[in-house]
């Protein structure tokens, strides 16, 4: 689905999931995902968002401010950030990310042993094997499919915050 928003360029792209009820008591459940390209207008700021966001820079670089702290994101940076909280994030001269908003049952306590070193908390992606490949590949279900796999969904979450615990 293409997206009308301020920075947010013609070539992005967002995806809606509405998760089955087993999903949500079982699984990591995709609210959304996208691939974004941004001028350097992009900004989000929330005062809540009920989920957890990855975000992956490909391209350029960012921020990310949470609880009175700015945090650059840089290209190859991945970030998890609590939207339950006030946040805000953006660029100021443009890039590119990919990106998903995500909850379940167990997402609080990922979360809470992720980032009781840093929140928001930031890995960078060095290898090929790597956290932005997964994340690509959720986003890639939604774009190249109607029909999507939860437990696929599921899978490549719980591999994503696993490489936020053992970069940690």
């Amino acid at each position: 689905m293409k997206v009308y928003d301020q920075g947010i360029l013609i070539q992005s792209n967002i995806y809606f999931h509405t998760s089955s009820e087993q999903a949500k008591k079982l699984f990591f459940h995709l609210l959304c995902t996208g691939h974004y390209w941004c001028d350097s207008t992009y900004t989000v700021s929330r005062a809540r968002y009920d989920s957890f966001l990855l975000l992956y820079v490909i391209a350029g670089k960012g921020y990310v401010r949470q609880n009175g702290r700015e945090t650059e994101l840089a290209q190859g940076t991945m970030m998890l950030l609590d939207c339950y909280q006030s946040h805000s994030y953006g660029t100021r001269e443009g890039w590119e990310i990919v990106w998903a908003h995500f909850d379940g049952t167990q997402a609080r306590s990922y979360y809470d042993i992720i980032a009781r070193t840093s929140a928001p908390a930031v890995i960078i992606d060095q290898n090929i094997f790597s956290p932005h490949h997964r994340l690509q590949r959720i986003y890639d279900l939604f774009h190249e499919s109607s029909a999507v796999s939860e437990p696929l969904v599921n899978k490549y979450l719980v591999s994503l915050l696993t490489d936020f615990l053992v970069t940690s």
